[in-house]
């Protein structure tokens, strides 16, 4: 898979960026993970370490360009982060773009590619902060990521689980 990897420039008093690839796999097709995913306005229903997460201009779907979601993330031993998503670029059910602001700034893609036995879907964050403690436990940050990322894997394969038993 193949990302749009370009660097955020850090502002004054920003930290360095911080770079995160997270790697899904589902047995789903891309499309039926993405049927979930993009509703970022119920990602706290399904994703442990999301607090909250609310649709800011009523279009709840990453699927559409232009969604403005807040979001409430907890991270272990420090204060929750709080977000602002807004897609900026969207081609379902295989690619989506968006931008970050609050507490963290810079930009996330997702892309999801089939692989014979469901997908695979990476996750990439470049982001930046002006929190003294992120950028003094630099170390920390990945781990925190990857805990609060593993939590959105688990809850979404769930998720998929409950749906297709519902279908049936």
């Amino acid at each position: 898979m193949s990302a749009d990897h370009t660097h955020v420039v850090p502002r004054p008093g920003e930290s360095a960026p911080f770079h995160f690839a997270t790697h899904w796999h589902f047995s789903q097709p891309s499309a039926r993970v993405w049927e979930v995913f993009q509703n970022i306005g119920r990602w706290h229903e399904w994703w442990p370490g999301v607090r909250d997460s609310t649709t800011l201009n009523g279009a709840a779907r990453a699927g559409s360009q232009g969604a403005r979601a807040a979001l409430r993330v907890h991270r272990p031993l420090v204060r929750d982060l709080r977000l602002i998503l807004t897609v900026t670029r969207a081609t379902p059910p295989v690619a989506a773009r968006v931008d970050v602001a609050g507490d963290l700034r810079g930009h996330g893609h997702w892309h999801a590619v089939e692989d014979g036995t469901g997908c695979r879907v990476e996750i990439v964050w470049c982001v930046v902060t002006r929190s003294r403690i992120a950028k003094a436990a630099r170390g920390a940050s990945a781990w925190t990521h990857r805990r609060v990322m593993d939590g959105g894997l688990h809850g979404l394969r769930r998720r998929l689980e409950e749906s297709a038993v519902r279908e049936e």
